[in-house]
């Protein structure tokens, strides 16, 4: 069991009967209790002494300065419970999405960690004040008090006082508080510890002095008694100042020691905890073990954790005077030494945290880069990138950027935190990799580049030059160093190519190497990311048959315990998009409820615009307004990010004010989305911009501007047949409206001829009315007949029936009169009504019927059968 998990062990201990049966009845009763009363109170041995008679299993956890890194609280006691023999595999570690929603992992955490236990238990934090806070252990402690099962108990010590956040329990009686009052010594209790302690006899009047001078302090006391000389001293102290007073105090006694007492606590004090053997080995004194005894005996402020091995911890404020003293006395090349001996000591025993701390003092700049490669990735794994991230900023920056694993171990840290530095530093890596030709470390950092610009979802048109040095990679090594690595390598190209580069001729071939990859992988994290991209390729690109096998493979891994919400809400997002493409109605709704309920659970709000688009999509392209109402509604406060993330929320407002009627809106949307798209270099959200502005500049009479984003729109789209395949059918039906037989059956040949290899059921933007009046034309020119049965059915379009007439029959009057060449002036007088109302109606013809001009209008009717061709 690490150190920090050890409890001291029970010792001789002065029994105090009223505090005793205050606190027994707390620990039951509500069970929730913090204990707050300067340093050396006897908190600790209270707590301890008290619990060795509670048959409950014991998590004692030692907080120290570690735990500003949030990741090592959620380790140590997943550590914990294991040592208990219990079930752990369901206990989360702090993966980076969780920092800035603690409260939320804090309560998950809890859960499973409690309900790994399966039985009553205490749960002890030692010295909280030595942590970072409120900040950390106080969504942490919340949640822990309120999760708490039946039967079980949590206490917290500490020399503050509770942390506000704990005022509502206080006064409710959920967490009581034993505060300095209540631990302090009577003068009758003085008394009685002065007999229990010391065999011979003191006067009355030096008991009296001893409770006068030291307040009940129970450490004063202790030190009081140590030193004779202290019962002639007239004069009190206050509290406020009892760190001063124990380091005052403690030289006096300190000063009187043997030298080989005073050197060995010196050195001892450099390690948290003390091992016999590692202390024999970096004092060079064979009788270590009799003098730390003989210390415990006399009460020098010294626990015993462990008998055997034989392990012992100082008391916080005796190792800060300790560690004082040592800096003081010792020359400072010697104690660099030392240091390093003794970190060296830490490492042996896995103690890694102690070890790097007392490296960083020494300066010891080579063991630490060795131990830095040796843990850094274990750390990242752990989540407690914080960790390592201090380990590296301590090291000379001119040291550390010259070394490429260095300078990538750095990059990977600030990857959640600060993704676009961490972008800087890996690029950064990979160029001091190539220099010196080290093909893993190249390929590893462009692999994390990768994943780095995806991450920012800023500039994805960075991609391009990374795919260069791709093939550049792959041209000087064709063999992977490893298989992990061709993973990292094979997923990242066919990431970065299906969001810049779909055509590449080459880009069929690493999806295909991708699905054997995932298909033969063990590793969970991996299938479902990279299920995800491939998911995502056969949607825009490939083959929908294939990415719905993908989807049925791949679902049960999105139950697995070891997966992060993040990888989860990534697959989530993918498998929604790709039923919203299929029409699957209740399979996306289903999709989207469970994403919102992991965000909910979670508190991990990277996603949401990605998820929630899904939702919006499916409720857009299939007549849902109130759907999309809703989700647009509940949509997070805050939930856009980026700006990319904001090119896709413009995008869905677009298309909701299309069908709204508000054109112009609708335009100014679209433009803004396809710009902002453009700007990041997000060619997806881009072309689907292109389509919904096409459609809204044609509803708004500005036929050269659609016609020039229809153009655009089919040169960007080429290699993501979903896209493309939706530009040839709006190009077919502009098409048609204009009288263009010849280029509308072309582009129906094209744009049903993708959709059907592709098994599409959705586009956006979709209207019923285009949709059918184009089925109608493919069934009837004979052009992928099978399909597009299956769309009207699936659709439940009617083709059978002609188009309804969409025009009233005043307005069928005005546009016979059209038909035969009168003026407005000349239909006014025919129909006994303003030339005024004439324009009205003409005006709404016109809309109707998408035409640009009275001819066209005339034309349209015409065709579709609605004006008789006399």
């Amino acid at each position: 069991m690490t150190v920090k998990l050890r409890p001291p062990e029970p010792g001789p201990y002065f029994v105090r009967p009223a505090l005793v049966k205050k606190l027994t009845t707390l620990v039951e009763t509500p069970g929730r209790v913090w204990i707050s009363s300067p340093g050396g109170a006897g908190k600790t041995a209270l707590v301890r002494n008290l619990l060795t008679t509670d048959p409950r299993p014991l998590l004692w956890y030692q907080v120290d300065a570690d735990d500003h890194d949030p990741a090592n609280l959620f380790f140590y006691l997943a550590q914990a419970a294991s040592e208990l023999d219990v079930e752990t595999n369901r206990i989360p570690l702090l993966t980076p999405e969780y920092l800035p929603n603690l409260e939320y992992f804090s309560r998950t955490f809890c859960r499973a960690l409690f309900a790994s236990i399966k039985q009553a238990f205490v749960l002890v934090f030692d010295d909280l004040q030595e942590g970072p806070g409120e900040s950390l252990f106080g969504p942490f402690l919340s949640a822990a008090t309120s999760e708490l099962p039946q039967g079980s108990s949590i206490i917290m010590l500490s020399r503050e006082e509770p942390f506000p956040l704990f005022a509502r329990d206080r006064l409710n009686g959920q967490l009581a508080h034993l505060c300095w009052d209540d631990l302090r010594l009577s003068a009758e209790e003085t008394r009685f510890f002065i007999a229990w302690s010391h065999e011979e006899s003191h006067p009355p009047q030096s008991d009296q002095h001893a409770y006068d001078l030291t307040q009940g302090w129970l450490a004063g006391l202790l030190l009081y008694l140590q030193n004779a000389e202290n019962l002639d001293r007239p004069h009190e102290f206050s509290l406020d100042q009892s760190d001063l007073l124990f380091d005052y105090f403690a030289g006096e006694i300190f000063a009187r020691l043997p030298v080989e007492s005073r050197d060995l606590l010196r050195l001892c004090s450099l390690m948290p905890t003390i091992d016999i053997t590692m202390a024999r080995e970096l004092t060079g004194q064979s009788n270590t073990g009799e003098m730390l005894r003989e210390l415990v005996r006399k009460n020098y402020f010294i626990y015993r954790i462990s008998s055997k091995p034989e392990v012992y911890r100082f008391h916080p404020l005796f190792r800060q005077f300790l560690l004082t003293n040592a800096a003081a006395s010792l020359e400072h090349r010697r104690l660099s030494a030392i240091r390093e001996a003794a970190a060296r000591l830490l490492v042996k025993e896995g103690q890694f945290e102690s070890a790097a701390e007392l490296m960083i003092e020494a300066s010891a700049w080579p063991q630490l880069i060795e131990l830095i490669s040796s843990q850094a990735e274990n750390l990242l794994s752990q989540g407690r990138f914080q960790t390592l991230l201090q380990w590296l900023d301590a090291l000379p920056a001119k040291l550390r950027d010259k070394n490429p694993r260095l300078v990538y171990w750095h990059g990977n840290c600030l990857m959640t935190t600060n993704p676009t530095i961490a972008l800087v530093e890996l690029s950064q890596a990979f160029d001091l990799f190539d220099r010196e030709g080290d093909t893993a470390g190249s390929m590893l950092s462009w692999s994390m580049v990768v994943n780095a610009i995806v991450i920012v979802w800023e500039n994805l048109d960075e991609l391009d030059r990374w795919i260069e040095h791709f093939d550049r990679l792959r041209e000087r090594h064709s063999e992977y160093p490893s298989p992990a690595i061709e993973s990292l390598m094979v997923q990242g190209i066919c990431k970065s190519l299906v969001w810049r580069n779909p055509s590449r001729a080459d880009l069929p071939y690493w999806a295909d190497r991708l699905h054997q990859l995932v298909t033969t992988s063990s590793d969970v994290d991996f299938r479902l990311l990279a299920g995800s991209n491939l998911v995502l390729y056969h949607i825009i690109s490939g083959d929908i048959a294939v990415a719905q096998s993908l989807v049925e493979m791949l679902n049960s891994d999105l139950h697995s315990d070891t997966v992060s919400p993040m990888k989860k809400l990534v697959w989530l997002s993918t498998r929604a998009g790709l039923e919203w493409v299929l029409l699957d109605r209740s399979g996306c709704i289903a999709t989207l409820e469970a994403g919102r309920t992991l965000i909910e659970e979670s508190g991990v709000h990277v996603l949401d615009v990605r998820l929630y688009a899904q939702g919006v999509t499916l409720g857009l392209t299939t007549g849902d307004l109130p759907l999309v109402s809703r989700l647009f509604d509940e949509f997070p406060k805050n939930p856009i990010a980026t700006s990319l993330d904001h090119a896709h929320y413009a995008l869905l407002l677009a298309e909701r004010s299309l069908q709204e009627g508000q054109v112009t809106k609708a335009v100014a949307l679209a433009e803004t989305a396809a710009k902002r798209a453009n700007d990041g270099g997000n060619l997806v959200i881009k072309v689907m911009s292109y389509s919904v502005l096409v459609m809204a500049l044609f509803e708004d009479g500005q036929t050269g501007q659609a016609e020039h984003y229809l153009i655009e729109g089919l040169a960007i789209s080429k290699g993501m047949n979903l896209f493309s395949s939706n530009l040839c059918l709006l190009a077919a039906y502009f098409a048609l409206k204009n009288g263009d037989g010849e280029t509308a059956s072309h582009r129906l040949r094209e744009g049903f001829g993708m959709a059907a290899r592709q098994g599409y059921l959705n586009f956006i933007p979709w209207r019923d009315e285009i949709m059918t009046r184009l089925c109608q034309e493919a069934l009837a020119a004979g052009i992928e007949e099978t399909y597009v049965k299956r769309l009207t059915s699936q659709r439940q379009l009617d083709t059978t029936q002609p188009t309804p007439n969409p025009l009233t029959p005043k307005e069928m009057e005005t546009l016979n009169w059209v038909k035969r060449g009168k003026t407005t002036w000349e239909i006014a007088k025919i129909q006994g009504i303003s030339e005024r109302t004439v324009k009205f109606h003409v005006g709404n013809i016109l809309r109707k019927l998408d035409a640009n001009s009275r001819t066209q209008a005339v034309a349209i009717a015409l065709e579709m059968g609605f004006l008789d061709e006399r």
